[in-house]
């Protein structure tokens, strides 16, 4: 099996990508209950993290595949790869439908070849991955104080974004749409 501390390592100091890795939850089986353990994740992480022992393990391992649905998956991989010789980032600029596509192809075919994964999707996520237990969250030990606890369970959380409409109180008295759909109905071009 593919799988490694260089996963959590990765995490540790890619943080804005950790959103993407996910913690399952439930009964696993006995080859992931073994990986976890190994891995010091889920029920089995540890407190505390020495960071240049995680360090010298991840060198074991050289590498690190990064599936990103951000294409500035190559800019933070030469910059850690940078911080971190030794390394090699293998950074896949994806969006996040292809993205759980291919973790659950690869873990079908018990090619476990992600160790980070950031993406977007959070039901899809939470459903096809989280809930199977084909991928794990790993929030840093040092993160954890800082970091609100909504941002940390179920999975990561990167960031919040928010898609809003927003309207010209001076032309409109009113809301000029009820709903997304009122923007499809040709009335509502004629002022764009």
């Amino acid at each position: 099996m593919k799988r490694s501390l260089i996963f959590a390592l990765a995490i540790v100091f890619l943080t804005t990508l950790a959103t993407g890795i996910l913690w399952g939850q439930g009964k696993f089986p006995k080859e992931t209950e073994e990986w976890l353990k190994k891995s010091e994740l889920g029920p089995y992480e540890t407190r505390g993290y020495d960071e240049k022992q995680l360090y010298e393990k991840a060198k074991l391992e050289k590498e690190v595949a990064v599936y990103s649905y951000s294409s500035r998956v190559h800019q933070f991989g030469k910059t850690f790869e940078q911080q971190f010789p030794g390394i090699k980032v293998n950074g896949f600029d994806m969006d996040s439908t292809e993205i759980v596509t291919k973790v659950l192809a690869e873990q079908r075919a018990g090619n476990f070849a992600a160790d980070v994964i950031f993406l977007k999707d959070p039901s899809t996520v939470h459903h096809e991955l989280l809930e199977k237990g084909l991928a794990f969250t790993y929030v840093p030990p040092d993160l954890k104080p800082v970091l609100p606890e909504r941002f940390q369970k179920p999975f990561l959380v990167h960031h919040v974004s928010l898609n809003a409409l927003v309207y010209n109180t001076g032309v409109n008295k009113v809301p000029p749409v009820q709903s997304l759909w009122d923007l499809t109905k040709p009335s509502h071009f004629h002022g764009f």
